[in-house]
């Protein structure tokens, strides 16, 4: 006999197969009835014919239920677990069995006569143990039944669900079923289609058209059918396809002339009947009249009307007509309700509506009508002639309040300006303005007018005109009442319109303050967008100024108009609608209608429309007349002006400046008065006072003695005094709110125009979002209303704190200049990108894909938006920037002008494409120049400043010029002797220059004495008494003697020893930086005397020698910067800067000073080139390695090796 431990252990293991085989019969039914209802819905939805596919469909859905009940119900068959094993599974669930239930099962499982594992009392004491601990468990909980719980509901609503779609057409899933089961048996499904027209027609009017609708009795229309029609003359069959549209099938045969018949087929119907059907002529109508009475209270005549009839609600209608033929009945076929009776005439050749003895048809909606007829053979058509009746409803009066806005904000005692305008379809009898219970007329017409009295027509209208003032202080309203009012007027009818209930908001003087001052800042806004046009268009006319021709090409003409239109945008800026002075108008206006005291902001306002009265009514007229005016001459009189007309046209230009000058000046001048009341300054204002009031709070609420007590057992004096502090934490908490909201839409509107400005918002709105100081000023409040005072006091301090990080960001400093001018250079350059690529576009596709007036005006289009790139960058060129940068914004700006001038001729080839491109690359170059620059500044830790208030002059020089000036120095020298280069290169054998050559010297010339400029100016100097204001005399001699063609005095044969003796001295120089002198000043004398020797037309190596030190040079002085950055990050800022103090002006030399110098006895031209390379950096030297390291022709070996011995032999380092 089985021991009971081992029976419910047993127990267990039968239970634990048993859930086992339900969790895989229950899987593996619910996949089978899913795949039998899969298969089945197949072959319902497509009708399976091949026999083929329902034995594949069978053979599927056998193979599927083997290998899923392989997969999931056999594995639990097959499984067979230990008693032992059981057991410990038990002990798993049952931790306090620990090892005593497989234990005991052991100890019962060992034969009686085996020796025992241990003693036979202790066994038994453990098999005791065990049993008195398990009839105390429920062993039964180890098994986890969920499982199988799931499965058996999976498949019962498996189950459940297919039976339920099945029950939805059981003829249909019987007949899936049988065909699924028994595949090789003739089951068919029945046939999907029978279909039939709805309402064949058997008559037809001569011309009109077929049209009837095809359906489908079974509801399983197919997407096409086919139409079949023969023609009774003809025994040929004619078809066409007709297609579903929308889930209907419509066959239409137009233009019916003869009689025909027709069926359809498609789908598996073919077998409709023939329908026939007749052709005969309609009944036409003629000779219409109709007429028309307006109601009584309008005092409209009657009138006649065309088939075009618009009627006012409530008039009478009569319609006369005659016919073609006798009709046995005529009706109204209308597109509303309500048609009239129709009768006809004892002879059916005219019919009248309504009939004559009945009063005239009132109708009630508008729409078409039409008659239908039907003549005596039974033929029945719809008349061609089609009404369309439109019925004017007398519309209430519409009531447009124009002023005041909605929830515009008053003071108490104001006077609130009411303009309304009144509109009605006839008259306008009174208007009120509504308030609570109160009215007040605003308007009153005559007296009441009869319907006898003349009255306007359909297409008149009444219009009135109200201006009024609303006085607000008899009202006795407090700061923070919201006013609710209407305007209502009535008409003659009688009906009643009104505007719609507006708000107005009581403020007091504060709010009323606050607004004020940001309304002004809107219009200083206005003014700067105003002043930066007008700087704009003053460089286009300078531009002209300095023409010396006056012929005025089609480009300056065109420059003409643009300078026009832009001063007509400052205009707008300045007295537009939405201009300055309006706005400035307007808040003058606002200060009058409140009775605000407010002097000093009235005399500014007055001041501002003064100036700005003075503008509109003077200078910016005459400007634009002038301009105006020059731009139609310059069209009139073409490109060979006479001498007055050059006069005239000097003068008008000339005027227009001066005019322009004085725009400038006192827009300068609004703009530096404005300066006063700033955002920034405001916002500053606005966040101390909160930081004191909440300070305030702080104290007051240390102060109260409520702490542990509740609302109710507060004294009336204690509930007193946290109520004010209530909402005061409350007035705060709104501040708050106003703050942030102002701080995100100051922000928006400022982001494009001033960068700086917005950098500020922008930190202050981060601050305050990240501080979260609106919120936190809510929850105080919550907590002192709570009484909770110790959590109102820690949120009261962590707002004090979010307004301290707010004025915190408001303080800082704004974005660095370079940083900003980096952005903008950015951005350019993108604009630019697009221009050139769409100029290059428009040159590829100028031959056929686009229509010649659609290429000159995407042409013109990209002229215009190069023209706008360059007066952005004209603007810019003109800022406070070093004079190198300065220098490469106009040079860019005048070569993207260039271009412009060419795209405006329409002209798209290289003439436009190549300063284009040049204008591009000047952007690169200055892009990264100010990223190096920008780099710098931020590595660069702040300075403290001189201890002794000073500094030294060359410190002082260092920091005036910026990594950005050096490099674009470097960049433009090394395009200058790379220039040079490429002209030694191409002399020929004779050493004979073209005069393409001369021409180009002359050019490369120009630059450097424009870059040796750009030198002394960054020192504050001015150049030496050297360059082409003392030109050399022997080399303009022989350049004469050369262009008289004078035998033997060509500068190119005799220049290569004379260069070498004169460069002897040259390479005698100190090291650049070593002396002294300043290091930019020798690198400006070096420029010098490079300009002189390229003024003799010398090319020579010593010349590109001298142009390399220049390139050596700047580049010693970046790295010196660059070192003495990382120094300063290293030691705070306090790191001596190099480099001599001195301001003289510089010197002429005749040298390139020792950055060339070699060692000393060595004739090795490796370590010739190591010393003239030696201080570059890497990227500069790979710029430069190509044309340093190109093979000169054989005749310049003897020149160069000659050179470099005597470079090598002077003076060695």
């Amino acid at each position: 006999m089985l021991h009971p431990l081992k029976k419910q252990v047993r127990a267990v293991r039968r239970r634990a197969h048993r859930l086992v085989l339900v969790h895989g019969l229950g899987w593996w039914s619910a996949l089978a009835l899913i795949a039998a209802f899969l298969v089945g819905l197949a072959d319902y939805l497509f009708r399976f014919q091949d026999d083929g596919v329902r034995a594949l469909a069978f053979v599927a859905v056998v193979s599927f239920l083997s290998v899923t009940f392989w997969r999931i119900v056999l594995p639990g068959l097959r499984r067979r677990t230990s008693d032992l094993q059981v057991a410990q599974l038990i002990e798993r669930r049952f931790p306090q069995l620990q090892d005593r239930l497989s234990s005991s099962l052991a100890f019962l499982g060992e034969p009686s006569g085996k020796a025992a594992m241990g003693s036979p009392a202790l066994q038994e004491s453990v098999i005791a143990e065990t049993d008195r601990l398990v009839s105390t468990l429920n062993i039964f909980d180890c098994l986890e039944g969920n499982a199988a719980r799931r499965a058996v509901g999976v498949a019962m609503f498996v189950a459940a669900t297919t039976c339920a779609l099945c029950a939805l057409d059981l003829p249909a899933a019987r007949m899936a079923s049988h065909r699924l089961l028994l595949p090789w048996s003739d089951a068919a499904w029945p046939r999907r289609n029978q279909l039939e027209f709805v309402d064949p027609p058997r008559l037809l009017a001569r011309g009109s058209d077929l049209e009837v609708a095809l359906i489908d009795r079974n509801r399983h229309l197919p997407a096409t059918a086919t139409l079949e029609i023969k023609f009774a003359e003809e025994g040929k069959l004619h078809s066409r396809q007709i297609r579903s549209v929308n889930g209907q099938i419509v066959a239409r045969l137009d233009n019916v002339t003869r009689a025909f018949k027709f069926r359809a087929s498609g789908g598996d119907d073919h077998t409709m009947a023939w329908h026939d059907v007749e052709v005969r002529d309609p009944v036409q109508i003629s000779n219409v009249v109709i007429s028309v009475q307006a109601p009584d209270y309008t005092g409209l005549p009657s009138r006649n009307s065309d088939r075009l009839i618009r009627m006012w609600a409530g008039s009478g209608l009569r319609l006369k007509a005659d016919l073609s033929a006798p009709a046995e009945i005529v009706t109204i076929d209308s597109s509303f309700a309500g048609a009239p009776e129709t009768q006809l005439a004892s002879d059916g050749r005219s019919l009248q509506i309504p009939p004559a003895a009945s009063a005239p048809w009132v109708p009630t909606e508008s729409g078409t009508f039409r008659f239908r007829i039907r003549d005596h053979s039974g033929l029945e058509v719809t008349s061609d002639l089609s009404f369309d009746l439109t019925i004017v409803q007398d519309a209430p009066p519409t009531v447009t309040l124009e002023l005041p806005m909605e929830n515009e904000s008053f003071m108490s005692s104001a006077e609130v300006p009411v303009h309304v305008i009144m509109r009605d379809d006839l008259a306008v009898r009174s208007a009120s303005l509504i308030y609570q219970d109160q009215s007040w007329p605003v308007f009153g017409s005559p007296a009441d007018r009869g319907p006898s009295q003349p009255r306007m027509s359909l297409h008149d209208g009444d219009r009135h005109v109200i201006d009024t003032v609303w006085k607000l202080k008899p009202l006795q309203l407090q700061p923070g009442d919201i006013v609710e009012f209407q305007v209502v007027a009535k008409d003659d009818k009688p009906q009643t319109g009104d505007s719609g209930i507006r708000h107005l908001t009581i403020i007091s003087a504060d709010d009323f303050d606050t607004r004020m001052n940001r309304d002004q800042a809107e219009i200083r806004r206005r003014i700067e967008k105003a002043l930066k046009l007008q700087l704009d268009v003053q460089s286009h006319t300078d531009i002209l100024v300095e023409s010396t021709d006056w012929s005025v090409a089609t480009s300056d003409s065109e420059s003409l108009q643009a300078a026009h239109w832009r001063q007509q945008q400052v205009r707008q800026f300045v007295s537009g609608t939405d201009g300055a002075l309006p706005l400035a108008e307007k808040l003058l206006q606002r200060l009058a209608n409140n009775h605000a005291n407010r002097p000093d902001v009235a005399d500014r306002l007055q001041s501002v429309i003064q100036k700005l009265l003075e503008l509109d009514a003077i200078a910016l007229p005459n400007i634009e007349h002038q301009l105006g005016n020059d731009f139609k001459n310059a069209q009139t009189r073409g490109l060979d002006p006479t001498t007055k007309e050059r006069l005239q046209s000097q003068a008008a230009v000339r005027s227009a400046l001066q005019d322009q000058q004085h725009v400038v000046e006192v827009l300068e001048t609004l703009l530096h008065r404005f300066a006063k009341w700033s955002d920034a300054r405001r916002i500053a204002t606005d966040v101390s006072n909160m930081q004191q009031q909440q300070q305030e709070l702080i104290h007051d609420t240390n102060g109260v003695n409520t702490v542990g007590k509740t609302r109710d057992g507060l004294t009336a004096e204690e509930a007193e005094s946290l109520r004010q502090l209530v909402q005061r934490q409350a007035q705060l908490a709104r501040r708050a709110d106003r703050l942030l909201l102002e701080l995100e839409q100051l922000h928006q509107q400022v982001a494009a125009e001033n960068p700086a400005f917005a950098a500020m918002l922008r930190r202050a709105f981060e601050a305050a979002k990240r501080t979260d100081v609106a919120a936190t000023a809510h929850e105080a409040r919550r907590n002192l209303e709570e009484n909770q005072i110790g959590s109102a006091s820690s949120r009261q301090n962590e707002v004090r704190a979010g307004l301290q990080d707010i004025a915190d960001a408001i303080s800082r400093r704004s974005p660095d200049p370079t940083t900003t001018l980096l952005a903008s250079v950015k951005g350019w350059l993108v604009r630019q990108q697009s221009l050139v690529t769409a100029t290059i576009e428009l040159s590829s596709q100028g031959a056929g894909q686009l229509t010649t007036s659609e290429r000159q005006r995407r042409v013109r289009n990209v002229a215009a938006r190069q023209e706008d790139l360059a007066g952005e960058i004209s603007v810019a060129s003109q800022l406070q920037h070093g004079p190198v940068v300065r220098f490469i914004l106009s040079d860019a700006s005048r070569l993207m002008r260039t271009a412009a001038r060419e795209l405006a001729r329409t002209k798209t080839g290289q003439t436009a494409q190549k300063p284009q491109q040049a204008a591009q690359t000047q952007l690169i170059r200055l892009a990264d120049a100010l990223r190096s620059e920008s780099q710098k500044t931020a590595e660069s830790p702040a300075s403290d400043g001189d201890s002794t208030g000073q500094q030294p002059e060359a410190q002082a020089a260092e920091q005036r010029i910026g990594i950005a000036d050096l490099q674009l120095l470097r960049q433009l020298q090394l395009e200058i002797k790379q220039q040079t280069t490429e002209i030694e290169r191409e002399r020929d054998d004779k050493r004979v220059l073209s005069d393409q050559h001369h021409a180009e010297l002359a050019k490369i010339e120009g630059r450097q004495q424009r870059l040796a400029d750009l030198v002394f100016s960054l020192l504050g100097n001015q150049p030496a008494e050297t360059g082409p204001s003392q030109p050399n005399v022997g080399a303009d001699l022989d350049d004469a003697l050369r262009k008289a063609n004078i035998p033997g005095f060509d500068i190119n044969s005799a220049r290569p020893q004379d260069g070498i003796e004169r460069s002897s001295a040259a390479v005698q120089g100190e090291d650049i930086g070593t002396n002294s002198v300043h290091p930019l000043q020798q690198i400006g004398s070096i420029m010098v005397d490079v300009q002189v020797r390229l003024h003799g037309r010398d090319t020579s190596q010593e010349t590109l020698a001298m142009q390399q030190s220049i390139i050596e040079g700047l580049s010693k002085m970046i790295d010196e910067q660059l070192k003495s950055t990382s120094q300063q990050s290293a030691t705070g800022g306090q790191v001596q800067r190099p480099g001599p103090a001195t301001g003289d002006r510089p010197r002429a030399s005749n040298g390139t000073g020792a950055a060339l110098s070699s060692d000393g006895g060595t004739d090795n031209m490796d370590l010739v080139f190591q010393r003239i390379w030696g201080h570059l950096p890497d990227q500069v030297r790979q710029q430069m390695e190509t044309p340093l390291h190109e093979k000169f022709l054989p005749p310049y070996d003897d020149v160069i090796q000659n050179y470099f011995k005597r470079l090598a032999d002077d003076n060695p380092k």
